[in-house]
């Protein structure tokens, strides 16, 4: 695998999200603030210097440095969308290293920081990272620690001919109309066609760093990190628009873990596509039984009754928890960071309540969206997960399967 530059136009619509603060009883959302010369640039010139900067193969560091200065030696003159100064890439990016990297502080207010997905060059630990995790470890690990994005990395070897892990042809968003979310839009996709975007915008659609989240709204600012699917207004007829539900913490992730909505009582497709529905659209067969929807659903062979011994040909996503004996120790326990992982829940503005019963595991319980420190981008070494080895553990799989180490 090789690093291929930042050199796409594609915008990252997805990290600069209206921030959820906790601090006070109400909740308050607030929308990217200060000076607009931190992103934009009118004439692409100050001070007799070029302001679009983009990598290339040969310089990969462009992007915000601790102290809230935007670097580059590559200069570029290709044009940004919305007047921006750099690729999505670039601005979500820092060539520094370290836990103290992955938001950068522009200075003295809350909404002048920058969530950063890509710390070049850094292998450390995912325990630092945002809820996303880091692209760092795909970069330079390898293809099966992460998602390949253009930009960041190029194709993943093992899927040259089949686009995804759990793809199946014919369904889902990948094989019809993105080939791959690291390659040109010119070799996959549809061309004006609305489906013609990869990398980051192959799945982060939208874009809203100015709206605000307005509760019973809609539109960019209510739209979980900017992901969605395609809507009428693009030629396509798919359910819905935007990926909604997720309590989104106040640092991305850092400190407080996000709360996810799950698909519902009775499993039907809700009204907004939740983000177990959405992994699905790529990874189709990895996802609970095709009741759900028949384009992002596969029979997973098991029972929604998790009281039922039928087995499951794999794990069970966006389906409840449940009563049994193997989780008597993990209903009732706290949902705080750090104790657990993220589950989804029906009523995803209760972050504080206890796990329950209609709790759900989802795609971002075990693994991290763009990519961790262990393969598969889980979030814990799955290799080292063992059974009754003298020391009890409640992590990974230990953490709902209580039983099994005990």
């Amino acid at each position: 695998m090789r690093i291929t530059g930042i050199n796409q136009n594609v915008l990252l619509r997805f990290l600069l999200i209206p921030a959820i603060l906790l601090a006070v009883p109400t909740l308050v959302y607030a929308r990217v603030a200060g000076p607009c010369a931190n992103c934009h640039t009118m004439h692409n010139s100050q001070n007799n210097a070029e302001q679009v900067i983009i990598g290339d193969n040969t310089s990969i560091d462009v992007g915000w440095t601790p102290g809230g200065a935007f670097q580059g030696t590559a200069v570029d003159v290709t044009a940004q969308d919305y007047l921006l100064k750099t690729d999505c890439v670039g601005c979500h990016s820092s060539p520094s290293s370290g836990p103290n990297t992955r938001i950068i502080d522009m200075g003295g207010n809350a909404s002048f920081k920058v969530p950063i997905v890509w710390n070049i060059g850094d292998t450390g630990n995912s325990a630092s990272d945002l809820a996303g995790g880091n692209f760092s470890y795909v970069a330079t690990l390898g293809d099966e620690y992460g998602h390949n994005v253009l930009g960041i990395s190029g194709r993943d070897g093992n899927f040259l001919t089949t686009p995804a892990p759990g793809f199946s042809a014919g369904k889902g968003c990948l094989g019809s109309c993105h080939e791959s979310l690291a390659i040109p839009v010119a070799e996959g996709g549809i061309p004006e066609s609305g489906a013609d975007e990869n990398g980051c915008k192959g799945c982060h659609l939208w874009t809203g760093h100015h709206d605000p989240m307005v509760v019973g709204g809609s539109g960019p600012g209510n739209t979980y990190r900017f992901l969605g699917g395609h809507g009428g207004t693009e030629g396509f007829n798919m359910p819905v628009d935007n990926v909604d539900g997720a309590l989104e913490s106040f640092d991305w992730g850092l400190t407080e873990t996000n709360v996810y909505l799950g698909q519902g009582a009775d499993y039907a497709a809700p009204t907004t596509l939740v983000i177990g529905r959405f992994c699905a659209g790529c990874h189709h067969k990895f996802h609970a039984v095709g009741g759900i929807d028949e384009m992002l659903g596969e029979d997973n062979k098991g029972s929604r009754d998790t009281t039922d011994s039928t087995p499951w040909l794999r794990h069970p996503t966006n389906v409840n928890i449940g009563s049994s004996n193997d989780f008597d120790e993990l209903i009732n326990s706290s949902l705080a960071y750090g104790e657990g992982l993220p589950l989804a829940r029906t009523l995803w503005q209760n972050r504080t309540a206890a796990i329950g019963t209609t709790d759900q595991v989802m795609c971002l319980s075990c693994h991290m969206a763009h990519g961790s420190q262990y393969p598969d981008a889980l979030r814990w070494d799955y290799t080292q997960t063992i059974a009754h080895d003298g020391v009890e553990s409640t992590t990974g799989c230990f953490y709902c399967h209580r039983t099994k180490d005990t």
